[in-house]
């Protein structure tokens, strides 16, 4: 039985600190404790407990429950991935404790931290040790994770080293202890550009971060911000504004090429196999039997529209520039100072497909083929001055990409993409992601009618077509174009009886022949027309 519980109270009180005692929050502990045992001697607790201590908890009392939603929101993520994948085990580097200690009821789970952690939980093994040299051998693990520790790293912030390229780092690390066919899920803040919040975190583009696991798949991902949300979040946000970005990356692995095709449906090819999309030649080189199931894989799976740009077989027909190249299209794009001050709005092109990426000097990370695609852009302000409310036809569009290079800089009234259907329906995918002031058009050949046009374009792939294709075009929209910029590709088959540079000069009405820069083979060239029109 609790007797006098006022002056049980009164001698608890004389011990503490005379501040803390005229505070409300204690005021309202010491009611509560009277309102308590005053109604405590006539309840059934006062049978069974006599005794009584003080374990005060002032800070409770608040209006909702305290949480971290992006720790909440990314953590079930992670976990839900485990508990479908069913991995044989886990290791997690540098997570909470909290959530190492769930996933390792699912999975045997190894937990990394830089901090030593003494727990007890079956399940559960703790070993203390440095994301920058982990305690296992080469593709020993099977499923990493590691949420919210990447951005971290080199920055000072948990005493840890000053280190630039710590993340990078950090990445090569965990990719050199994953299996080939791995998978890791890690969460990082994501922007729309780069930025060191010095000394919380680093903010990476998509295309940054992806640039670190060259040959990953993105199998899934959420954007937090902090409830789940999609990718257009990035348009909204200013420099040093971020969502926290969980993803799912599967490893790649090398095969022969005849283990490339599974099931009927053909896989990423090796880059060794150049030869591949000369071997199913149809209609043009990327009209074949490969190249379009590709295509029509990525426009109609997320996960392989995350990769496609990684695809060694779509790198036969478009993102096969090297690092050299991007280079040199970066010496000729920086001649225009007002067109390289729009780098980091062209840079988006990269946020999607996974593409190869490098850093360049001045820019930053970006992919060789975004900077073909300024290069041509840049072009085109060269010859014909402005794009702005033109109605442009480009034949042969990949994926999009020149369409959306060009709408980051100027406003076309009307756009139309003319290419086989698998391509035009991946470049919808892509462009959808985008503000495009562009009308947009989707037609085939076939589809195609005749129009004039005030400007026609084609990067290599009209000069890639049979000359029966070739006389297509010329009578549907070429030689009824005001405007044209044509890059001229002399690489293609001798079946194809493609009509010849000098030859096109002559069927094109005031068509100049310019150098091509960088020069990709010894007879490729541009040929531009209608620079004076208006």
């Amino acid at each position: 039985m609790i007797v006098n519980p006022e002056r049980i109270f009164n001698r608890f009180s004389r011990v503490q600190n005379p501040d803390l005692m005229k505070s409300p929050v204690w005021q309202k502990y010491k009611q509560d404790f009277m309102d308590y045992f005053t109604q405590f001697e006539n309840a059934d607790e006062a049978k069974n407990f006599n005794n009584v201590t003080f374990y005060p908890c002032l800070a409770d009392d608040l209006p909702s429950t305290p949480i971290d939603p992006y720790y909440f929101y990314q953590d079930t993520w992670a976990s839900k991935k485990i508990f479908e994948r069913k991995p044989e085990s886990v290791l997690d580097i540098g997570s909470t404790v909290f959530y190492a200690g769930i996933i390792s009821q699912f999975a045997p789970t190894t937990f990394v931290n830089i901090r030593p952690v003494n727990l007890n939980l079956p399940g559960l093994t703790v070993v203390d040790g440095s994301i920058l040299d982990l305690p296992f051998t080469d593709a020993s693990q099977n499923f990493i994770t590691s949420l919210c520790v990447l951005e971290h790293i080199g920055l000072g912030r948990y005493g840890d080293p000053i280190m630039p390229d710590g993340t990078k780092s950090a990445c090569a690390e965990i990719d050199r202890v994953l299996k080939p066919q791995g998978e890791i899920v890690v969460s990082v803040p994501l922007g729309k550009t780069c930025c060191i919040a010095f000394n919380a975190h680093r903010i990476f583009s998509r295309g940054e971060f992806l640039s670190y696991f060259a040959g990953y798949e993105v199998l899934d991902e959420i954007y937090l911000n902090p409830e789940p949300s999609g990718s257009e979040i990035l348009n909204s946000l200013d420099i040093g504004e971020f969502v926290v970005w969980v993803v799912h990356l599967k490893k790649g692995i090398d095969r022969e090429i005849e283990n490339w095709v599974e099931q009927g449906n053909p896989v990423s090819l090796p880059h060794k196999f150049n030869s591949v999309s000369n071997k199913y030649i149809s209609t043009s080189l990327s009209d074949n039997q490969i190249y379009p199931q590709v295509c029509i894989e990525a426009s109609n799976d997320y996960r392989s529209f995350n990769s496609f740009r990684r695809n060694p077989i779509y790198n036969e027909i478009l993102e096969h520039i090297s690092e050299n190249q991007g280079r040199e299209y970066l010496n000729i794009i920086s001649k225009d100072p007002d067109v390289l001050s729009a780098i980091n709005n062209f840079k988006l092109n990269d946020e999607y497909g996974s593409p190869i990426m490098y850093e360049y000097s001045g820019i930053g990370i970006i992919s060789p083929t975004t900077l073909r695609y300024i290069k041509v852009l840049a072009d085109l302000k060269k010859h014909f001055q402005t794009l702005n409310s033109l109605n442009i036809c480009e034949i042969g569009v990949g994926y999009g990409g020149q369409c959306r290079i060009i709408n980051a800089y100027y406003s076309p009234s009307m756009y139309c993409l003319v290419d086989i259907q698998p391509a035009l329906s991946l470049a919808q995918r892509f462009l959808d992601n985008y503000i495009i002031h562009s009308v947009l058009t989707y037609k085939t050949m076939n589809e195609l009618s005749q129009r004039d046009y005030d400007l026609v374009l084609s990067n290599y792939a009209f000069t890639e077509l049979p000359r029966s294709v070739q006389d297509i075009y010329l009578n549907k929209v070429i030689l009824r174009s005001k405007r044209g910029y044509i890059t001229y590709n002399e690489t293609t088959p001798s079946e194809f009886n493609s009509y010849k540079s000098g030859e096109l000069i002559e069927i094109i009405s005031g068509s100049r022949i310019f150098k091509e820069e960088p020069l990709t083979h010894p007879k490729n060239c541009i040929i531009v027309w209608g620079e004076n029109a208006e």
